[in-house]
């Protein structure tokens, strides 16, 4: 073996070579990894907000609902007096 590679040291060395692979795909794999993860936790927090601005509407939906339920009574007082007005005017 003197002056060449042995098929031992030849074997050795593709499995240092392999193991270089698999260490550089699993590097990739766990950057991809905290890619994902900061993606999520940021869309995570996105739809949090997006979820109280959603409560904001909705409650003003209802205050505006109810106000507008309370003031049906001043309207139809409001058209039953232009009505009367309008029938005073009108045999006047």
């Amino acid at each position: 073996m003197v002056g060449g590679i042995g098929p031992g040291q030849r074997a050795a060395s593709e499995g240092v070579e392999a193991l270089e692979r698999i260490e550089g795909l699993i590097s990739s794999i766990s950057e991809s990894q905290s890619t994902v993860a900061s993606a999520i936790e940021e869309q995570s927090a996105v739809t949090a907000e997006i979820s109280r601005a959603i409560g904001g509407i909705a409650d003003g939906t209802r205050e505006t609902a109810e106000r507008t339920s309370l003031s049906l009574p001043s309207m139809d007082d409001v058209r039953n007096q232009t009505s009367t007005l309008h029938d005073m005017l009108k045999d006047s």
